[in-house]
């Protein structure tokens, strides 16, 4: 009721009168489908301003603000002002104002819309008197001026709405760690705190009430808004390219739903940006470092699946886009040492800790590594998380193997030398006395041994 009484105020204050409006169904009439071309010639104008060019980003929106337009036009001079006319322009003028466009642009384009609609209607009406005409041209004028109104309206009430939340928004958000947004489904930005604009490098006075498509690529967080939108939260780790900065910033960013404040609210959410160019940094780092010192890691949460880095994968000849179990674990291990392996790792979960070698089934072929791992536990004495390092020894187990080599074998004919017979010997000795202490009998010549000081007749140990 109290939006009647205020549209009624405004066309008693214009003085817009029912002969106004019988004069301008009367120009209605004498217009009749010349509307679009008003609209072509109105937003050529429009888009030849490179600051509103960018607030229509593709071709299906500027379709749908022409064909809105057409239908704004011909309502404009239809004659018929009534409530459902109110809203519709309300409606319109609020469309605009979240787009971004100023209200200085509503004047320059009812500015062009008369320059070209005068003339039309001079020429229209040529054999009419001239106090007709002039009654014509009073009566759209004074529609002009109460559309022109209206939007201004909508513009004020949108800007009140902005300084509402930004006011509340800022005193939850401004100084948070995080860079933090609050933006339409559709990203239009409603608030960004200094957080955001050190991480992105722009102010977010800028960004209050334009798209956000404005200033950087939205496709990835798009897909996460989707997602937000279907189970109220949502996370994922992307990277994000501003349009002025040819680097890409990798993020990880929670978007959340805000809770309507009315049935008819438009829906909401809050994005929390968090920084990871330094974690990633050293992430590339490590993973530099773990492919130059050949080793990897690993860890997991007991929950079925083990988490490799590239250079563990690598080492246990498993592909990083599949999922990687104990039980593929064992299957990559040498088939001769799976049982030990399996033991270990069972001892380890017991103990805490674990540390053994073992070949695992690599291309080009068998490699030697060092398993080391830390098992936590939880109040029931539960394995809840696991970690550890898995280390190539292939060249320190070829070493060892040719040391023996060396020590123990002739290095000209390959056969095995004086050290390497003295060892068998005295292996095959302490198996011998062992043997004979077991039976009673001297285990090198076989007799039992002699009573109080008698010697064997010939001298040997044991």
């Amino acid at each position: 009721m109290e939006l009647n009484r205020d549209f009624q105020r405004r066309k008693d204050f214009l003085s817009l009168t029912p002969e106004d409006e019988r004069a301008l169904r009367g120009l209605h009439s004498l217009l009749g489908d010349q509307t679009p071309g008003f609209v072509e010639s109105f937003y050529d104008h429009l888009l030849s301003f490179g600051e509103t060019r960018a607030l229509i980003p593709d071709e299906s929106t500027l379709n749908r603000l022409k064909k809105a337009q057409s239908t704004y036009f011909k309502a404009l001079v239809a004659g018929v002002y009534d409530r459902p006319y109110l809203e519709d322009r309300l409606r319109v003028g609020l469309v605009h104002a979240k787009v971004g466009l100023s209200p200085g642009w509503y004047l320059g384009a009812y500015s062009r819309y008369l320059t070209e609609l005068l003339p039309r209607v001079a020429k229209g009406m040529g054999e009419a008197q001239t106090e007709e005409l002039m009654h014509t041209f009073q009566a759209l004028i004074k529609v002009v001026f109460l559309d022109v109104g209206l939007a201004i309206d909508s513009y004020i009430a949108h800007r009140d709405d902005l300084i509402a939340d930004l006011r509340d928004y800022g005193a939850a958000f401004a100084n948070l760690p995080y860079g933090t947004m609050v933006a339409t489904s559709d990203l239009k930005v409603v608030f960004a705190n200094r957080a955001f604009e050190n991480l992105f490098g722009f102010s977010p006075s800028n960004l209050r009430g334009c798209p956000l498509s404005n200033v950087m690529d939205v496709s990835h967080i798009s897909a996460l808004i989707d997602a937000a939108m279907r189970q109220q939260s949502a996370r994922e780790t992307l990277e994000v390219r501003p349009h002025h900065n040819p680097l890409a910033v990798p993020v990880s960013i929670t978007a959340h739903t805000l809770p309507k404040t009315e049935a008819g609210d438009e829906q909401r959410l809050l994005l929390v940006f968090e920084d990871l160019r330094e974690q990633t940094q050293l992430t590339r780092e490590l993973l530099n470092a773990q492919a130059v010192a050949n080793i990897g890691t690993w860890q997991t949460h007991f929950d079925g699946a083990i988490t490799l880095t590239p250079q563990a994968a690598r080492l246990f000849g498993w592909p990083m886009t599949k999922p990687f179990t104990y039980a593929q674990f064992l299957t990559s291990i040498h088939e001769d040492d799976r049982v030990r392996v399996d033991a270990e790792w069972n001892a380890g979960l017991r103990l805490g800790r674990f540390r053994f070698e073992c070949r695992v089934q690599s291309s080009p072929g068998v490699r030697w590594v060092e398993m080391r791992g830390v098992i936590e536990k939880g109040r029931t004495d539960q394995p809840i998380r696991g970690y550890g390092t898995v280390l190539d020894i292939t060249d320190r187990k070829a070493t060892e193997h040719a040391m023996e080599r060396l020590a123990f074998y002739d290095s000209l004919t390959g056969l095995p030398n004086r050290t390497n017979g003295m060892m068998l010997a005295q292996q095959m000795l302490d198996q011998a006395r062992q043997a004979g202490r077991r039976g009673g009998r001297c285990a090198v010549c076989g007799l039992r041994p002699l009573q109080g000081n008698q010697r064997h007749p010939w001298p040997h140990r044991g």
